[in-house]
């Protein structure tokens, strides 16, 4: 929930202040000072009720928590317990005494960035630019591009027949009645699947996944022949033809690797393709790196020469954004989490 802000700091009578006891030249505490607080209990304060639900917890608090966890590499779970044994996260996150007990439950920030979504993280990175002043606008800006891994298991043809069984909540969401769902079949053969590598267990393992092919023929057959009946076929006809492939072999040409995001690849080169042959997009000039031209003076081919040298400097920056912010694995769920750890890796350069 949003705190008053106060214009001033007033002591406990009964508590040891924390301030006085720390150090005021600590950067966490002279950033604390600079942080516009008052901007986000503002935006992110219309996601909370005093009526509803139980009671929120502090803004000012959460957002720290956010930028901490950015800011010393930490997951959820270990910027929580390392706010309680760290004086200065306290006081930066407001605090004016010392806590003895956890700030919040670690599924606290999962949700909290969820309720201020994309927009309200973007805001944060916001006001890290803003922090630098006019040091952080500059006449020309250099791109370079990276690949953020995410944190997700290889895919496997058992995992994609195990997928198939989403056709399970699209008939419940349909109304579709079901003769049986094998659900509970299939969680047992997911253990099964597990010891594929053991050689005392490859037998049982390769018998699981055969079966796991013919549940999801089952369903497959079945919805097949029962969703038209609900107008519904309609909506699904690409996923019926991924789903009717998953029964694929090793061996197979064209196969299967994901039932989403499948799209994507094209989208990103068609972007490539129409964008790389053009200099100029809304009035904003494009250079790539490359041969200078003949027509080209000794100035224009020096300054061009400097600014695509200047260009090899991102990679560093990237490096270190990856080895200390977090961004080399991400661990966030969705698309939206991909925006939202890279967004708030960039952030600590405050």
């Amino acid at each position: 929930m949003p705190i008053p802000s106060k214009t001033f700091h007033q002591p406990n009578l009964f508590e040891t202040d924390l301030l006085l006891q720390l150090d005021p030249a600590d950067p966490l505490l002279k950033l604390s000072t600079v942080i516009p607080r008052h901007e986000f209990d503002e935006a992110f304060g219309i996601h909370y009720t005093e009526s509803t639900g139980a009671p929120g917890k502090p803004i000012r608090l959460m957002v720290g928590l956010l930028i901490l966890k950015q800011l010393d590499n930490l997951s959820d779970e270990a910027v929580v317990l390392q706010w309680k044994r760290n004086p200065y996260y306290q006081s930066f996150c407001g605090m004016k005494e010392f806590q003895r007990k956890l700030p919040c439950h670690r599924t606290k920030l999962v949700h909290f960035r969820k309720c201020i979504g994309f927009g309200g993280v973007e805001r944060i990175f916001r006001m890290s630019v803003g922090l630098h002043g006019k040091t952080a606008l500059e006449d020309a800006v250099h791109i370079d591009t990276t690949v953020q891994e995410k944190n997700i298991t290889y895919p496997t043809d058992s995992k994609l027949a195990i997928k198939t069984n989403r056709l399970n909540k699209t008939a419940k969401a349909h109304g579709v009645p079901q003769r049986r769902t094998l659900i509970k079949e299939v969680k047992s053969l997911r253990l099964d699947i597990r010891h594929f590598r053991h050689t005392g267990k490859r037998a049982k393992a390769r018998r699981a996944l055969k079966r796991l092919r013919i549940i999801a023929g089952i369903l497959i057959r079945e919805f097949g022949r029962k969703l038209p009946q609900y107008c519904s076929f309609e909506r699904y006809p690409q996923d019926f033809l991924l789903y009717d492939r998953v029964k694929q072999q090793p061996k197979d040409t064209n196969k299967i690797y994901s039932l989403h995001d499948r799209h994507t690849l094209p989208e990103i080169l068609r972007h490539v393709e129409t964008s790389r042959g053009q200099n100029e997009v809304n009035e904003i000039k494009i250079i790539f790196p490359g041969k200078a031209l003949k027509r080209d003076t000794h100035y224009q081919k020096d300054k061009k020469r400097k600014q695509c040298r200047r260009r090899a400097a991102i990679e560093p920056i990237i490096g270190h954004l990856k080895s200390d912010y977090r961004m080399a694995r991400n661990y966030l769920k969705g698309a939206v989490g991909d925006q939202t750890n890279l967004l708030m890796a960039a952030s600590p350069g405050i």
